[in-house]
This record gives C-alpha cells, structure tokens and sequence, in this order.
C-alpha cells in the first residue's frame, strides 16, 4: 500500500508544479479561431466589369486597333447637287417671275427705257459734227426748219434754214442733214424727206 500511496503523492506533486508554471501537462489546447467576427468580414464584392472603351489584349499583353467602319466620301458633284437641292426646297411656292418684265435678257434695257429713248430727241454726237462738210449736209435732220416753199413755179422749191441760221434754197433730190437725208417731195406745207428708208416730214412753220 505504501508504494502506490508514495507515487500518487508525487503524482500529485508533478500536477502542482506543472499548473504552477502555467504549461499544464496533457491539456488540449483550445483550436485557433479561424473565422472572422461578422463585423470585420468584408461584405460580398460586385464583380467589377470591364470599361466599355477598354480594347481587347492581344496576346502580347498590347490593346488591340479598335477598327472604325470606313464609309465611301460622298463626290463633289454629288455634294454640290445635294446643297442646291436643299436650297431650293425652301423656295417652293414662291413666283419668282416678275409679273411686270417677266422673263428677259438681263443684258438689254427694260422696253419702258426704250420707249422713253425713242420719243427723246437725242442729237447726234458731237464727233459726227464734220465742219468740213457744207452746212446744208452738216447737221441732223431735226436741226433744219422749214420757213418757206416757192410753189408758183415749175419746178416747186423749199426754203430751209440750219443750225447757223443760214437760209437754203433746195429742190427735189437735194441732199438733206448728215445722214444722207434726201428731198423725196415737195408739196404747198410740207417737205417728205427720205432718210434711212424712212420717210420724215418738215412742215412749214407758220
């Protein structure tokens, strides 16, 4: 009895020096806490998704040529014809014609103008003025006046006064004004004067 009472009192010794350094033998020790507490687990992460300009890796680790649709140039022609049509749609149901003139010749006057220029008495030019010339063929028709006609003859005669106030005596198929005038008739009030196929007429002033 003695020897198993001496070793259960060293038994007990060895236990009250082992718990008295703090490394009690044979105990398990507690498993390490692998988990993290709720508050410092992080929540669950969206997946990221990638730009939509990135640009696809080549195999290289380089980003790929982004290709860009190519589209045919429109022509010049094509182009000036596109931008005349579209100018002119805005004028749809306008009148562009003028209802006084209408369409003409933007080169020639206006029919008023020459109307007007036509009843004007427009002398002649000043270089045509040949001093040369004898008076009675010097100047323009409507600057000779009739002022007399000797008719109690045989052969009937005009008197006509020019520009100089010189007085002449003419006769049938005498030359009048510096436009190859000629005195086609002679009658009792009047001179028939035929200049560039056109009949004219001096009356006799009173």
């Amino acid at each position: 009895m003695k020897p198993i009472f001496f070793i259960s009192v060293i038994g007990l010794l060895l236990v009250q020096l082992a718990w008295s350094q703090g490394n009690p033998p044979n105990q398990p020790r507690p498993a390490a806490n692998t988990q993290q507490p709720a508050q410092n687990r992080p929540m669950n992460q969206m997946p990221q998704q990638a730009p939509a300009n990135q640009q696809p890796s080549r195999g290289n680790g380089q980003p790929a040529a982004a290709t860009v649709p190519q589209t045919n140039p429109i022509p010049m022609s094509q182009q000036s014809t596109t931008t005349q049509i579209s100018a002119m749609d805005g004028l749809e149901g306008l009148n562009l014609k003028s209802e006084s003139l209408g369409r003409r010749d933007p080169f020639t006057l206006p029919l008023y103008i020459i109307n007007k220029l036509k009843a004007k008495d427009i002398g002649p030019p000043v270089s045509r003025v040949d001093d040369s010339v004898e008076p009675i063929r010097r100047w323009p028709l409507v600057s000779y006046t009739l002022v007399g006609i000797i008719w109690d003859v045989k052969n009937a005669k005009a008197l006509i006064r020019d520009q100089a106030n010189h007085v002449h005596i003419l006769k049938v198929r005498d030359r009048i004004g510096y436009d190859k005038g000629v005195i086609t008739d002679i009658r009792e009030g009047s001179v028939t004067v035929l200049e560039n196929e056109i009949p004219q007429v001096l009356k006799l002033r009173k």
